[in-house]
């Protein structure tokens, strides 16, 4: 029989054996000696990830209860090594005599490869190192072959064949001058079609389908180098789920100079899915499934740099969470099932945008993206903490845990990953000092801001529930008669502490609350009550304006809800005038249509502000709108300013032109309103006028008649 002349002493494979036990030591070196490994041993998974921060291993066998760092910490360790610096990772097995239940899951958890339970015999160590060195030796074997021209016998056949069955690991020889190719028996079961047929190498490659394969092969030929290609095998290809099959080429030179190409292919599909493994159990918490520090540090790293892209902003909360003491709930340490419960808790929390981690043991870093202000940013830290007002049941025990939170806000407190959890967790120490909250920003300022609007949203809150709104109402006067004509009905908030809050003052809240459409219907049902009531001391068809919000726009059936409110108060429609901002233009088609529905119920529409918002004077015709309210800072500066002149001379202009009635808005001097009258506008109100009144006061104030000589022309 020819000789496959190789070395196969497994010169550079090291083995390293870590057990707290130096007897255990000594049994495993002598089981494995004689296969001629360069063996270290470390006492404790401590020594054992400094070793391999140190050395090279083939092989690592870990037990796993050792003092200072146990194997399954060691192994999760070494894990993270190895990606650090993106090398392969060494396989581990665990040798052990614990055989609880789940042992073995925990072991593959924490990024081992295999398990043995001691005590163990010198064939069972045989056969888990061969499991996982034998590809190794065998594949060295084949790749550094020289093989004689004369043909392998049957026996040399058979023996070479049950090697590359043990090893997983097959090959094939192309005798390059007879264009002749050969292949292994095992090399079989990698392909669903029939290697007897194929005849040349040109063949073989066709029949693989690959152009990546014939390249390799050609760079191999013409440098006379080792290449490789990897093979991924799709489901439709293999019964197995996708495998990877690693092809080497190498050129031999054999006895009678003859050369030969050596192919050798290995299916390293195991190694894939463990090195796959391996990466997910350093993307994930083990036990929680949340994401690992690891990757979490990649994941803010990610949004930090998506953050500055879009100018936007997001909220890292540091949580820890400490047991409640009290005498039916005694401390206690966190294990896996309350850990497990505290991330299911946290993930009802988040969106699809944020994500979470487990730190270490009962602490953990969340992200809020897209955050508005300090407050949202605190309304989903409430939510956190109301997370863990229940207790957690835990082995027949009821476990209430305490949350507390340190904030951080990108960009204002950091623009690093490690700065904003460094500054997060210095929060963290503030709630934990506080005596009177749960939560702190990194800034004392922005705790204070965030509580002091949270104060501003309960009161919001309360003053609805509690009626503490009052209308108040503006005269609108005609500058061709002096007659008051109309009346615009502007909200007032008497608060608690004796204080009428201005709109300026609430409103912006009102709208960040979502409690813009509930403030406008009730303004729209007091008004048309208080009509009714005028009516009953003799003031009639005395038109009330309006505000209404761009949220009412966005509900489908707004006009018919308007109507049916007016409809139950008994009031015509022709005595509301609802005034809309420019800003409800952006969606034209659906304010059109709106427009059009509510002048068929016969309400009045203006557009008030006119000239500061979206609306053009182009934009004017064609849509269903009444009047204009010419905005009060074009009528500021009149009539000095000359732009401001000209703005509004265009706007009645045109106005008059499409038969649009005009109000001029904050009229506060004698100038202001004798330079409107000259222009020809319809209507003013102003402080020149009168102040917003309460209700009371109308019926009085139109009675007057605001007509002066040489000023209000007939």
């Amino acid at each position: 029989m020819p000789s496959i002349m190789t070395d196969t002493k497994p010169q550079n494979l090291h083995i390293l054996i870590v057990d707290d036990s130096i007897l255990n030591q000594e049994i495993t070196i002598d089981f494995i000696e004689d296969l001629g490994f360069s063996i270290d041993t470390a006492n404790n998974g401590l020594e054992a990830l400094d070793a391999v921060k140190k050395n090279t291993y083939s092989l690592i066998l870990m037990d796993i209860h050792m003092p200072m760092m146990n194997g399954l910490d060691a192994s999760k360790a070494i894990r993270q090594h190895e990606i650090s610096l993106g090398i392969h990772p060494v396989p581990i097995i665990a040798l052990t005599s614990d055989s609880t239940d789940g042992i073995k899951q925990r072991c593959s958890q924490s990024g081992m490869n295999d398990y043995l339970e001691k005590p163990f015999s010198q064939q069972d160590i045989y056969q888990k190192i061969s499991r996982w060195l034998d590809q190794s030796l065998i594949k060295k074997s084949l790749a550094n072959a020289i093989i004689s021209p004369t043909a392998i016998d049957d026996n040399g056949a058979q023996i070479l064949d049950a090697v590359e069955d043990i090893a997983q690991v097959s090959h094939w020889i192309w005798h390059i001058n007879e264009n002749r190719i050969h292949f292994s028996t095992y090399l079989q079961h990698y392909f669903e079609f029939p290697l007897r047929d194929i005849k040349t190498l040109d063949e073989y490659v066709s029949k693989i389908g690959h152009k990546t394969m014939q390249t390799m092969i050609d760079q191999c030929l013409s440098t006379r180098r080792e290449t490789r290609w990897e093979q991924k095998l799709e489901p439709s290809e293999t019964e197995q789920p996708a495998n990877s099959l690693l092809h080497r080429f190498r050129v031999v030179i054999c006895e009678d100079t003859c050369p030969v190409l050596i192919g050798t292919v290995q299916d390293i599909s195991s190694i894939r899915r463990s090195e796959q493994h391996i990466m997910e159990l350093a993307a994930y918490d083990s036990i929680t499934g949340l994401s690992s520090r690891f990757r979490f540090n990649q994941q803010l790293e990610e949004l930090i740099e998506s953050a500055q892209r879009r100018a936007s902003k997001f909220a890292l909360l540091y949580v820890k969470l400490d047991d409640k003491p009290s005498e039916n709930t005694p401390h206690y340490e966190p294990d896996e099932e309350l850990l497990v419960e505290v991330a299911n808790r946290l993930r009802k929390i988040l969106r699809k945008s944020d994500f979470a981690c487990r730190l270490v043991n009962n602490e953990f870093c969340l992200t809020i993206n897209d955050i508005v202000d300090e407050l949202s940013t605190m309304r989903m830290t409430e939510r956190c903490l109301a997370l863990f007002e229940s207790p957690i049941r835990v082995a027949d025990q009821d476990i209430l845990l305490k949350a507390n939170i340190g904030i951080c806000i990108y960009p204002f407190d950091g623009m690093k990953a490690t700065t904003l959890i460094q500054g997060a967790h210095t929060a963290l120490d503030k709630a934990l000092n506080s005596e009177d909250s749960q939560f702190a920003f990194f800034t004392s300022e922005m705790t204070a801001a965030a509580k002091n609007r949270q104060y501003i949203e309960n009161d919001l809150h309360t003053a609805l529930a509690e009626k503490q709104f009052e209308l108040y109402y503006q005269p609108k006067v005609s500058l061709s008669s002096g007659e008051v004509n109309g009346i615009e009905a502007i909200i007032r908030w008497h608060h608690p502490d004796e204080t009428l809050h201005l709109p300026d003052s609430f409103l912006p809240d009102i709208k960040r609350m979502g409690l813009a459409i509930d403030i406008g219907l009730w303004v729209i049902r007091d008004a048309c009550q208080q009509i009714k009531q005028w009516e009953q001391q003799g003031l009639a068809d005395m038109p009330v304006a309006i505000n209404i919000a761009p949220q009412h726009f966005e509900q489908t059936g707004f006009a018919q809800t308007l109507f049916n409110i007016v409809n139950e108060e008994g009031i015509s429609p022709a005595l509301i005038e609802l005034d809309l901002t420019e800003s409800i233009l952006q969606n034209q088609e659906t304010f059109n249509q709106t427009c059009t529905q509510l002048r068929n119920y016969g309400f009045i529409t203006a557009f008030d502000d006119f000239g500061t918002g979206y609306a053009s004077l182009s934009e004017l015709k064609g849509i269903a709108i009444d009047q204009l309210k010419i905005d009060k800072e074009f009528i500021r500066n009149l009539p000095n300013d000359t732009q401001s002149s000209i703005i509004v001379g265009t706007i009645l202009g045109i106005s008059n032109a499409l038969g649009l009635r005009v109000v001029a808005e904050g009229v506060e001097n004698e100038d202001q309103l004798k330079t409107l009258v000259a222009m020809g506008c319809h209507m003013a109100q102003g402080y020149y006028f009168s102040k917003p009144v309460p209700a009371k006061d109308i019926p009085e104030l139109c009675k007057h008649n605001f007509r002066q000589s040489n000023i209000l022309v007939a």
